[in-house]
C-alpha cells in the first residue's frame, strides 16, 4: 500500500485557498449556492490533484458522496479525530468527536 498523505495534503490546501481567498471574502458568496459550487469545485480539484496522481478514476459526481473503495484511513495518533455524520446537503458542517 502506497501512502499518499502528501497528496491529500496538497489537495487539502490547495482548497482552502480557495474556499478563504475566492469565496470566504466576498459576502455575496456566502450562501448555499455558492457552496454547491464550491462543491463541485472540490470535486474537480480531488480528481485532478489526487486521483490522476495516483493514476486512478472515480466518477465525478460520485466523489465525496461515495466511498472510493481503494482508499484506506490508516490513524496513527492518539488525538480524538473529527467524524462528519450523515447530513441533508443543507446541514453539512455538523462534526462528532470520537
Amino acid at each position: 500500500m502506497k501512502k499518499i498523505t502528501d497528496i491529500f495534503d496538497h489537495y487539502r490546501a490547495s482548497a482552502s485557498a480557495i474556499w478563504n481567498t475566492a469565496f470566504w471574502p466576498d459576502a455575496d458568496f456566502r450562501n448555499w449556492d455558492s457552496l454547491e459550487q464550491f462543491d463541485e469545485i472540490q470535486r474537480i480539484l480531488f480528481k485532478e490533484l489526487v486521483l490522476q496522481k495516483i493514476d486512478r478514476d472515480w466518477p465525478l459526481h460520485d466523489i465525496f458522496k461515495v466511498a472510493i473503495s481503494f482508499f484506506h484511513v490508516d490513524p496513527r495518533c492518539d488525538i480524538p479525530i473529527l467524524i462528519q455524520n450523515p447530513r441533508s446537503e443543507r446541514e453539512r458542517g455538523y462534526w462528532d468527536t470520537l
